[in-house]
């Protein structure tokens, strides 16, 4: 049995995707343990850190990894555990301060000192080529392939199933990630291989030209299982998709926070912001939201936790997060960009209560049975939240940070949460309980479709 995975967004720098990427990959090896799982990265070497047992496929057609990868699997094999971490660490280190460094030519040149230091050197380096190009390059990286690679075509003659990890990118503001996780859908349906997306958030979607390649494609794909169903029912509807073939399942990332959850409630309170095109966030945000957060901190004897989730150049999280939180007397903030998502869910599980601007802390939240204050702006960012605040209840509470009352509702909010967190967690345990559930019967409904297509997958 072998599975192809695309993720859309192929730089492993956002712990959400990556929570999504990993659950995918849990679910999927549970109901096929000799499986071999293929992912598309343009990042092999985080993608190893995070997913140890997948096999990394290029995305983009000029990057070959073929003489490399013995060398970077004897490489992952030999050095301890924390040398490889530090080596990531220092190296995005590197890459920001310093980016003509990274470029591969003068890398080799600086960094090589013998034969045999050339050839870790060359294999590293063509892992990573693709995050590596200097910033006027990088543009191009985000944009889609214009031609499959060979690698990628293998992949997919080769598999018995094609997934689309979970995520939020079937909408207008990711249009750029979209058109490459639909060829690789195209041409799995082209090629009579099972196709299905799991953990989607859909919407909102309104560019024309959008609207009829989805109209086109997801009614050929067998399954679609989405996280919420107030936008994605009705909107898969009208683009054509049989409701048989929608599956609610809930954030796919709920699992794996449920099962961190405490016996007791943390004493933290938990800080994200998000700055991107898609959130119409900036970062003059921070210092609106700023003397709020000082003030509960001091109020309720509470260190404010950061949360970052995204580390990417253009959204980093923890930039606009050390923002809102200077000045305030007491701030834990974690140096550390490539931590495992289990480790920001612990932190999560650290919290009374959580006050995010992006998703995934308030999945890993909600999921843990802790209150969630959203910051949103955006019509994504307002209907991203409102699916979860549907599964979760009131305890999911939205603000738009462009309210003129923001300040007294963000200090009223997070006092309520602070108060209501004990009598709301076993709502919130429960709620996640189900959820869990649909995803596993979501999962289920792939296995049998598999099976009844090929039954000797069926274990």
């Amino acid at each position: 049995m072998r599975i192809l995975l695309d993720q859309a967004v192929y730089d492993q720098r956002n712990k959400g995707n990556v929570a999504l990427l990993q659950a995918a990959v849990a679910r999927l090896s549970a109901l096929w343990p000799a499986a071999q799982i293929e992912v598309l990265t343009e990042a092999p070497h985080l993608l190893k850190h995070y997913c140890p047992t997948v096999h990394p496929v290029g995305v983009h057609p000029w990057q070959d990894w073929s003489d490399q990868q013995a060398r970077f699997a004897r490489m992952q094999q030999t050095a301890l555990p924390t040398a490889r971490y530090l080596a990531l660490e220092l190296r995005e280190e590197v890459r920001h301060r310093y980016p003509a460094l990274m470029t591969g030519g003068l890398r080799r040149r600086l960094f090589t000192r013998s034969d045999d230091a050339a050839d870790e050197t060359e294999a590293t380096a063509d892992w990573a080529d693709a995050d590596d190009a200097p910033e006027e390059e990088a543009a191009d990286l985000w944009m889609p392939a214009r031609a499959m690679s060979a690698d990628v075509l293998q992949a997919l003659e080769n598999a018995d199933l094609v997934v689309a990890t979970g995520g939020g990118y079937l909408c207008d503001t990711d249009k750029q990630y979209i058109l490459q996780v639909f060829e690789t859908l195209e041409m799995a349906v082209a090629l009579g291989k099972p196709a299905v997306m799991v953990g989607q958030g859909v919407g909102p979607l309104d560019d024309p030209d959008l609207r009829a390649r989805f109209g086109r494609l997801l009614p050929q794909l067998d399954l679609i299982l989405v996280r919420e169903e107030r936008v994605a029912r009705p909107l898969l509807a009208g683009l054509g998709v049989a409701p048989e073939r929608v599956v609610m399942t809930g954030d796919d990332a709920v699992e794996m926070a449920y099962a961190a959850r405490r016996e007791h409630m943390g004493a933290h309170i938990g800080v994200n912001l998000r700055t991107a095109r898609y959130t119409e966030v900036d970062a003059s945000y921070a210092a609106k939201i700023r003397p709020v957060l000082c003030a509960a901190s001091a109020k309720h004897g509470a260190p404010l936790m950061a949360l970052p989730i995204s580390s990417h150049p253009q959204e980093a999280d923890l930039t606009v997060i050390r923002a809102a939180l200077a000045g305030c007397d007491n701030v834990r903030v974690d140096w550390r960009r490539f931590d495992q998502p289990a480790g920001v869910i612990r932190k999560v599980g650290d919290c009374r209560v959580v006050v995010t601007g992006s998703f995934h802390p308030a999945v890993f939240a909600l999921a843990q049975g802790i209150p969630v204050v959203g910051l949103v702006k955006s019509r994504a960012y307002r209907e991203k939240f409102g699916g979860l605040c549907d599964q979760f209840g009131p305890a999911c509470r939205l603000l738009h940070l462009d309210d003129p009352d923001l300040p007294a509702l963000l200090a009223d909010a997070i006092d309520d949460a602070w108060a209501s967190a004990a009598d709301v967690r076993a709502g919130l345990l429960e709620a996640a309980e189900h959820q869990i559930a649909w995803d596993r019967a979501g999962y289920q409904r792939i296995y049998e479709l598999v099976a009844s297509r090929s039954p000797v997958f069926a274990t």
